[in-house]
């Protein structure tokens, strides 16, 4: 296989940039804009696990054409200076209904948090609402509209609250054992409302859990902090008709049955992060999992990022040093998925199903303090985002950090 993409435009965002950037056709041209949201934690962790700071707060909004022409930007910019910033609560989607996206994320004032919307257009203030501390905001279906148009927002370790898109509190400060970094949405018994999976819970529309797996716990993320999931995915993995709750546990990855929250299988770890699913081996039975290791927090070896690609039946297949975080690529073209991993310090690569290298970027390697686990909060690296941006049905990707933005288009 030639090589999959070719860099197509390098912009600078010098100023305004940031490792938080969301993608929506803001102006309705049917191509894709940039939202970049510049955000640092909060100065005072009310709500901390281990000593982190979950509290994020955005300061600058920025919309900006994929060929660096700036459209509109709220707020002050932060500039060039360090800041810290775990991951950010903002999203780009219709959430009102009414044909143009609206801009979503958390802000601070006078030391409060508030839940704000934009117009998605022009960046015109539309509405906020005082909220509760935050670092996560996800958008899901808990009222059956049949889009995702409710707003989640918690902490990585709870609380949560769930908003209506005219900011109406839907849930108020609800906890779950195990709430992490992220949760995840599916209507598991067909009644057209999401039910919402949330640490090692699943939730109803109304906030009452179906089950939980408080027995789970020891195969969570600790580490100083309070036992938590890291990631979670829904997908019917193996193909029979019931989808399987994929809890990438922090510690190891567990696989349940989604409506039940029955054991199916565990694939024991150290410190598992991420999980890629697709059809990366076409002949094999079900999907294929990606799976990405790194060492503990606070660990001075090496850095880890070992993959493992695992059957789904949790078999493994190959693993891979430094292959780095995993993300699912359907290209054009090829009935095989493909797996694009970065890993920091070294080019961000194209694995087949085989574990062979089929494409490295030549992005710039950024300096990495090998005895700092969190160097990417401060936005050095530069982070990645996949997307169809053109509407010709070929993948493209996104490279960005504080200062540039580098895209690349499919051969």
């Amino acid at each position: 296989m030639t090589a999959p993409f070719r860099l197509a435009n390098e912009v600078d965002i010098t100023g305004f940039g940031d490792t938080g950037m969301r993608l929506g056709d803001l102006d309705g041209d049917g191509e894709l804009e940039a939202v970049f949201f510049q955000a640092r934690d909060c100065h005072i962790p009310r709500m901390s696990a281990g000593g982190y700071r979950h509290e994020k707060q955005v300061h600058c909004v920025t919309a900006m054409k994929l060929d660096g022409d700036v459209m509109w930007q709220e707020g002050a910019p932060l500039g060039t200076g360090h800041w810290a910033m775990h991951g950010v609560a903002a999203a780009v989607s219709d959430i009102d209904a009414d044909g143009r996206p609206e801009i979503v994320y958390v802000t601070e004032r006078d030391g409060r948090s508030y839940l704000r919307i934009l117009e998605g257009d022009r960046g015109y203030f539309r509405k906020e609402v005082e909220t509760g501390p935050n670092c996560v905001l996800q958008l899901c279906d808990i009222r059956g509209l049949g889009a995702p148009r409710d707003i989640l927002v918690s902490t990585f370790v709870n609380p949560i609250y769930i908003y209506a898109d005219d900011l109406t509190c839907l849930w108020n400060c609800h906890f779950y054992g195990g709430a992490g970094h992220e949760h995840t949405f599916a209507d598991i018994d067909g009644d057209g409302k999401d039910e919402a999976f949330i640490g090692y819970c699943c939730v109803r529309a109304d906030g009452h859990k179906i089950w939980w797996r408080p027995d789970l716990e020891p195969h969570l993320e600790e580490m100083t902090r309070s036992p938590h999931v890291d990631h979670l995915q829904v997908h019917d993995i193996d193909g029979d008709g019931r989808p399987e709750l994929l809890m990438v546990a922090g510690k190891d990855l567990v696989v349940l049955d989604a409506a039940t929250g029955d054991d199916r299988w565990i694939f024991e770890g150290a410190h598992i992060q991420t999980c890629a699913v697709g059809n990366f081996l076409p002949d094999l039975e079900g999907q294929q999992l990606f799976l990405t290791e790194r060492r503990l927090h606070g660990d001075r070896a090496a850095i880890g990022f070992r993959g493992y690609l695992v059957d789904c039946k949790g078999n493994e297949l190959w693993r891979m040093e430094k292959a780095g975080y995993g993300e699912t690529l359907k290209l054009a073209g090829q009935e095989a998925d493909t797996i694009f991993a970065e890993c920091q310090g070294r080019p961000p690569k194209l694995i087949d199903g085989h574990g062979e290298i089929i494409q490295e970027l030549d992005m710039p390697l950024f300096t990495y303090a090998e005895d700092r686990f969190d160097d990417g909060d401060t936005g050095v690296r530069a982070v990645y985002t996949i997307a169809d941006t053109t509407g010709d049905g070929r993948l493209e990707m996104l490279a960005y950090n504080r200062t540039r933005l580098w895209h690349w288009v499919q051969t």
